[in-house]
This record gives C-alpha cells, sequence and structure tokens, in this order.
C-alpha cells in the first residue's frame, strides 16, 4: 500500500527562519499567496518561535500550533509537518489534467508524446512551464515543437546546479516568444523550494487568460533526488496544486529506470496514464 497524506503528512525545510517557512509552506499547501493568509504573529509569536529554533540540538524539539484551517508541526530537526482541512486530496477533478508519461527516457517516442501533450490547447493560448533536471545543453527548449503559434509564456524551472542559463539555447520555433523566464533549484533534494517556484508561476500566471500547460521532465530524476515516501507526498500536493490553477500537466516516468512497485504507487495521484512501450505502441488509461 502506498503512503497517503494521513498517515504520511507533507514536510518542508524551514532553513534559517521557522517562522518564514511556516508562512511559505502552508500558502503552498493551500494553493495561495503567502500574503492571502492570515499574518502569523496573530497566530503565535513569531520572534519567540525562531528563537526557541536557534538553539544547539541537544535534544528533541517540537512546537505544535493551528494556523488558517491547519495543524502545524515544527521540529528542531529542520522540518515544518502540516496536517489539516485544507488538504486538497478530497477535491474531485472534473477532467484530466495530470497524466503520467510513462516512456523510455530520449526516445524519438517520448518526444513526440511530449509535444502531444503539451498541444492539448492551442498553443497560442497557452503559458508553457517546464521543470527539468536536464543540463541547459539539453534543456526543453531544445525538443520541444509547436504545431502552431509559439506560446504567449515560457517559463523553465531548472533543478540543478548549472553554471549557464538554458534561456541561451535556441528552440526549435522559427519565432520565440518575446520572454523567457528561467529559475533554478540548485539542490535536486530541496522538493519545499521546487514546488514553492512551481506555484509561483502559477499565482503570476493566474491573472492571464492563457490556460497554463506543464511538463514535468523527469519523476525518474526527482526520485534519483528523494525517496519514494517523500516524492509520493511532494506529488499528492502538487498536482492538486496544478488542478486548482486549471493546468494542464504530463509528468515524465521511464518505466525501465525503475521498479513496477514506483509506478504503481504513483499512478493514483494522476488523474490518466499515457504509456509508450519500446515498441512504440500508445496506450492511455483515465482512472
Amino acid at each position: 500500500m502506498g503512503p497517503n497524506n494521513e498517515t504520511n503528512p507533507p514536510s518542508f525545510n524551514y532553513g534559517d527562519s521557522p517562522s518564514t517557512g511556516v508562512i511559505r509552506a502552508v500558502a503552498w499547501f493551500k494553493g495561495v499567496e503567502p500574503t492571502a493568509l492570515t499574518p502569523l504573529q496573530d497566530v503565535i509569536d513569531v520572534d519567540a518561535l525562531d528563537a526557541l529554533f536557534n538553539q544547539p540540538e541537544e535534544t528533541d524539539l517540537s512546537v505544535s500550533f493551528e494556523y488558517d484551517e491547519c495543524v502545524v508541526e515544527v521540529t528542531n530537526d529542520g522540518t515544518i509537518t502540516i496536517q489539516g482541512a485544507s488538504d486538497a486530496g478530497s477535491r474531485e477533478l472534473d477532467q484530466e489534467t495530470n497524466v503520467l508519461f510513462l516512456a523510455p527516457s530520449s526516445s524519438h517516442s517520448e518526444e513526440e508524446g511530449c509535444d502531444d501533450l503539451l498541444s492539448a490547447v492551442p498553443t497560442s493560448r497557452a503559458n508553457v512551464l517546464g521543470v527539468t533536471y536536464e543540463s541547459p545543453g539539453t534543456n526543453r527548449l531544445s525538443t520541444w515543437e509547436f504545431e502552431e503559434e509559439t506560446p504567449a509564456r515560457i517559463s523553465l524551472i531548472n533543478v540543478g546546479d548549472f553554471t549557464r542559463s538554458s534561456a541561451s539555447r535556441p528552440s526549435k520555433n522559427a519565432h520565440p516568444p518575446e520572454r523567457i523566464e528561467v529559475n533554478t533549484v540548485l539542490d535536486p533534494s530541496d522538493l519545499t523550494t521546487l514546488g514553492i517556484r512551481i506555484s509561483e508561476q502559477l499565482s503570476e500566471w493566474g491573472s492571464t487568460d492563457e490556460q497554463p500547460v506543464v511538463c514535468f521532465h523527469s519523476l525518474t530524476d526527482l526520485l534519483e533526488a528523494t525517496e519514494l515516501n517523500r516524492a509520493f507526498r511532494f506529488l499528492h500536493l502538487l498536482t492538486r496544486r496544478l488542478s486548482s490553477a486549471g493546468a494542464i500537466a504530463h509528468f515524465h516516468l521511464d518505466p525501465e529506470a525503475c521498479d513496477e512497485k514506483t509506478v504503481e504507487t504513483l499512478r493514483p495521484l494522476f488523474d490518466a496514464v499515457l504509456e509508450i512501450d519500446e515498441d512504440g505502441t500508445w496506450s492511455m488509461c483515465v482512472q
């Protein structure tokens, strides 16, 4: 049986400031901007909270409190754990917005399937977000091909310590978009920052008329950077955040690089599974 959000609540790293970490983590958990939350100072003494955890880890220490319909626990191992009524796991989805895309990595079929999934809506009416663990030399811009006009906006989040921007890499499109935004998450295991970067981009696009379309490349790399239970909890929240933003997203996973149990554990998180076998045969299963 795979992990679930009741027995394995999501956890976040808070860095040097527990109070700031609580605000950012709860905002992402609920899918809102930090400014939409109740001021944390109205709930707990922020200075006292930060001072309490600015101590040597001589003994285990934790503090729990309620904050904006969430139960928040802060511990001195550097983590924040969240539970609460705002968990999006019970939301009903009315369309196939999150797709698990099973295909051998770097194959022609994978690239072709990715292009088809990106074309779920007319490209000119799409804001495209690419999350990639690839080096800038092989980034998504160099593999995407858009059938119609280029997207209204393209944003890239490069995960990994790369030294040069992928924005300098030309795409195959004859008319690149006027603005390509590039962000970086240096530590592949820092799922908190990655989740926040994605959420911030979706929020920025919330006032536009275009459809958010997301390519996450790839879960294979994500699973190399962290253990399965943690990846499950991260994806449990991320897929719901994408759905609440009205995004259409697909997540690449190479089934040859992981065992069947891993695939079966992750499968329930998605609305549909698109699979391309080694012979190039396509099959779609709506969950």
